[in-house]
């Protein structure tokens, strides 16, 4: 177990994690913003998130991004039910599924997920504990 905060912290022990920073979510076109929500605080933490991603790689701390992907085969009814009005939100090839404002570079992983979460049915766990 660690322990001390030196440990906690050292890049062997560590991960940064980039949750859903996708069009849909963050643009001002995209379905959240459209639906009436308000983008404009993701939209202002894209260049501290830009400087942590490059200190991340700098450090040698892997940088692992999570993308909502939707389609019709893995859209749970409890999803549509719920979500009614961002049914079509980051649906599988459209614009609104890609990244906004960061992009994942080649030595970065891209967990694609179906849920809400990002452990429940994808490897993250396993990533994380491989790591």
């Amino acid at each position: 177990m660690l322990r001390k905060l030196e440990e906690k912290v050292d890049p062997a022990h560590v991960a940064l994690v980039v949750i859903d920073m996708q069009n849909d979510f963050c643009h001002d076109e995209g379905s959240k913003a459209q639906d009436g929500g308000d983008v404009s605080l993701v939209q202002g933490i894209v260049p501290a998130l830009q400087s942590l991603i490059d200190g991340a790689h700098e450090a040698g701390v892997p940088v692992i991004f999570t993308q909502a992907t939707h389609n019709k085969w893995t859209d749970s009814d409890a999803r549509l039910e719920r979500h009614l009005d961002m049914t079509d939100t980051c649906m599988e090839g459209t614009w609104g599924v890609e990244f906004y404002g960061v992009m994942p570079e080649q030595r970065a992983l891209v967990i694609p997920k179906a849920r809400y979460s990002a452990f429940h049915g994808t490897n993250f766990d396993l990533v994380l504990r491989t790591q």
